[in-house]
């Protein structure tokens, strides 16, 4: 690794093969993964570049410096329209929350909306995939992929996060009295307390509840 680095940084073109027979030697080391990574960008071979920061970030303890620099050296789009950088994120079920949700800090909903397009075609059973599809849909104006992502993430996940995601989908659409009844229906659960008052209330004899 040591000796690709030095390679790379006199531009001899034997660095890559050095790069390669170290990531054979020690397939699970981020930092190799790196330096391949900023090889092939400097090469402008942009989607094999992806591919590598994907294997770094999966592997790094902290993403977000990671992801910063993926979102500079991998510009562009594919045949797709789709961010290259979107293949730059590994798609691991113990990774897409973190590297979601420093993405969506970062505003780059674009990468996200490709990233977790990916993921969907990949599973359509992804919980996590469906709901951040939903989020970086409606973040963009694309309110009729938010509110199928949106749905699709509730039917896998019923609960508050994904009311409110299917409830902004619909507010976009214009039909906010949809949106309301939505959140209306999605109410907080009932604490023993309240449980009790109501009991109370169908039946006064009962002893009512002390705070």
């Amino acid at each position: 690794g040591h000796v690709a680095a030095a390679l790379f940084e006199r531009r001899d073109p034997r660095a890559g093969a050095v790069i390669k027979r170290a990531l054979y030697l020690r397939p699970n080391h981020g930092g190799l993964h790196l330096l391949a990574a900023r090889m092939l960008a400097q090469s402008q071979r942009r989607s094999q570049a992806a591919v590598e920061y994907a294997r770094a970030i999966e592997l790094a303890r902290d993403v977000g410096p990671l992801i910063d620099e993926a979102l500079a050296r991998v510009p562009g789009l594919d045949g797709e329209g789709v961010p290259v950088v979107a293949r730059a994120m590994p798609i691991g079920a113990r990774q897409v929350w973190r590297v979601s949700a420093a993405l969506l800090q970062r505003q780059r909903f674009d990468v996200v909306l490709g990233y977790a397009q990916r993921m969907v075609a990949l599973d359509p059973g992804r919980y996590e995939a469906q709901l951040n599809l939903a989020i970086a849909a409606a973040a963009l104006g694309r309110h009729a992929e938010a509110l199928v992502a949106a749905d699709a993430a509730h039917k896998l996940k019923p609960g508050t996060v994904t009311a409110l995601a299917r409830a902004r989908a619909l507010a976009g659409l214009g039909r906010v009295a949809e949106g309301i009844a939505q959140l209306r229906d999605t109410a907080a659960p009932e604490t023993p307390y309240q449980r009790a008052e109501r009991e109370q209330e169908r039946d006064p004899d009962r002893h009512a509840p002390v705070d």
